[in-house]
C-alpha cells in the first residue's frame, strides 16, 4: 500500500491490483456496501467535478443503493451514447431500470428504446415500448410512442404489425407531422407487404 497527499487529504492506495482484489473478496458484504456508499455519496458532492456519473452510479449499484444510482445512470447513459458506447449505455440502464418509478421510469425506458433501437435489438425495442404503452397510457407522448413502436415493428421486418399500429393511431393524432409520419409508416408498410393498390 502506498500513501500520498493530495489537496490535504490522506489517500492510501494498492501498488497491485491482485492485492486490491484479495482484499476486497475478504470484507464482509455489509463492509464492502457501506464504503462503496460512502464513496458514491463523496463522489456525488463533489457535484461533476473531475468526476464521471458512470463511477457514481457504479458506487452506488455495488452498495446496493439501486435507486440512488438511477440519476448517475442515466447522465452515465447520454455521455456513452454520445461517445458511441451504447452497449455500455444499454447495460447501465438496464440494471437500473427495476427500480425506476414515475416520470423518471418513463423517461429510462424511452432512453433504453431508443439505445435498442441504435443497436439493432428490434425485439428489446418493441418489448420496452410496449411497457411503456402499458404503464403510462395516461401520458401526452402515448402516440409518439405508437409512432415509434409502428417503426421498430418495420424496422423487425413486421410490416402487418407496423401498419396497423400506425392506422390504430391516426384517427386520434392530430398533430400534420406526426400523422404524416404514420401515413409513411402506413406507405411503407404497404410497400413491404407487397400491397401496394393500398
Amino acid at each position: 500500500v502506498t500513501r500520498t497527499i493530495s489537496h490535504g487529504e490522506v489517500r492510501f492506495r494498492f501498488v497491485r491490483t491482485g492485492a486490491r482484489n484479495a482484499f476486497y473478496r475478504m470484507l464482509e458484504p455489509d463492509r464492502r456496501h457501506a464504503l462503496h456508499l460512502r464513496v458514491a455519496d463523496r463522489l456525488a458532492q463533489m457535484g461533476g467535478i473531475g468526476v464521471e456519473p458512470e463511477e457514481v452510479a457504479e458506487h452506488y449499484l455495488a452498495a446496493d443503493a439501486v435507486d440512488a444510482a438511477i440519476p448517475f445512470a442515466m447522465a452515465a447513459a447520454d455521455r456513452l451514447h454520445a461517445a458511441f458506447a451504447d452497449a455500455r449505455a444499454t447495460e447501465l440502464l438496464e440494471r437500473v431500470a427495476p427500480a425506476a418509478s414515475g416520470t423518471q421510469r418513463c423517461r429510462l425506458l424511452d432512453r433504453l428504446a431508443s439505445l435498442y433501437t441504435r443497436t439493432g435489438d428490434y425485439a428489446r425495442a418493441e418489448r420496452v415500448l410496449e411497457t411503456l404503452l402499458a404503464e403510462f397510457r395516461e401520458d401526452a407522448r402515448t402516440l409518439a410512442v405508437e409512432r415509434r413502436l409502428a417503426e421498430v415493428l418495420l424496422l423487425a421486418g413486421k410490416p402487418d404489425e407496423a401498419r396497423s399500429r400506425a392506422d390504430g393511431a391516426l384517427p386520434d393524432e392530430d398533430d400534420p407531422d406526426e400523422r404524416g409520419r404514420l401515413i409513411a409508416i402506413g406507405a411503407e408498410a404497404a410497400y413491404q407487404h407487397g400491397a401496394l393498390d393500398d
